[in-house]
């Protein structure tokens, strides 16, 4: 009777694993096409952002939209002591004399500097005292041109927040924001007192105005026409514009490479 008994639970307990099995295959099978699914949806995901990082405007035709890409991001122009280095280096090549107060007064007497034009595409901070508001005749040409660009694309005009400035405001600035550099020699000086460079305003501008300025930027560093960086306490974008013949010597391969050292 026992053996009996045995062989029957034995018996029941095979048909339940069996039933258990039948069902947990069963949940699988039906699991398998909403996984498959979801991996479809999933590359199908990876796809698109690789097409959106490769996207290509175009314009609305009959049968397709128009594609509308996002903008692509610039980075702004982080400053570094290389920059100041080039800076000043540009300006020994040019043989720029740092200015005082009484040089800056014979310079623009003489015609070396000359006051920064204004016009709808271009002003001047108000704040920003008259007898600096001069640049070297070249600086005044670059920035029309930058302005007028700058304001038929987007119909605003560009602001000058600094200009030249004699060592003696240098040294003044220089106790009160930590951007100005104070050092009177050696290849950490500031270029402004050689009237080379200006600061034009960030503030006001829209995101898409400062990707435009940022992109020019790039553009005419590559061509060693300006060295620009942009500075973030006084939001401004500080640039050196590089005379025409300092750049044709930047640009030339005896120039560009290092010498090499003798061992």
């Amino acid at each position: 009777m026992d053996v009996v008994y045995t062989l029957r639970i034995g018996t029941k307990l095979e048909t339940n694993l069996k039933v258990v099995l039948a069902l947990a295959l069963s949940l699988m099978l039906a699991a398998a096409p909403v996984a498959a699914k979801q991996a479809q949806s999933a590359n199908h995901g990876k796809g698109h952002k690789t097409l959106a990082a490769k996207c290509v405007p175009s314009k609305a035709r009959k049968g397709h939209k128009a594609v509308k890409c996002p903008p692509r991001r610039v980075d702004p122009l982080k400053g570094s002591a290389a920059a100041l280095r080039k800076q000043n280096r540009v300006a020994d090549l040019a043989d720029f004399s740092r200015l005082n107060e009484r040089q800056l007064a014979a310079l623009k007497k003489s015609g070396a500097l000359v006051p920064i034009s204004t016009n709808r595409a271009l002003r001047v901070d108000h704040r920003l005292k008259k007898k600096y508001r001069y640049v070297r005749p070249y600086v005044n040409t670059a920035l029309l041109n930058l302005s007028g660009d700058f304001y038929s694309t987007f119909h605003h005009p560009l602001q000058i927040n600094s200009a030249v400035r004699s060592t003696e405001r240098q040294q003044q600035l220089g106790r009160k924001n930590g951007n100005a550099a104070v050092s009177k020699t050696g290849p950490r000086r500031s270029s402004h007192p050689t009237g080379a460079t200006v600061d034009i305003a960030k503030i006001g501008l829209s995101e898409r105005e400062l990707r435009w300025l940022r992109t020019k930027f790039k553009q005419l560093e590559r061509q060693n026409v300006v060295e620009a960086t942009e500075e973030h306490r006084q939001k401004v974008f500080h640039v050196m514009f590089i005379p025409p013949k300092v750049t044709r010597a930047l640009s030339s391969p005896s120039v560009r490479r290092p010498p090499r050292r003798v061992a």
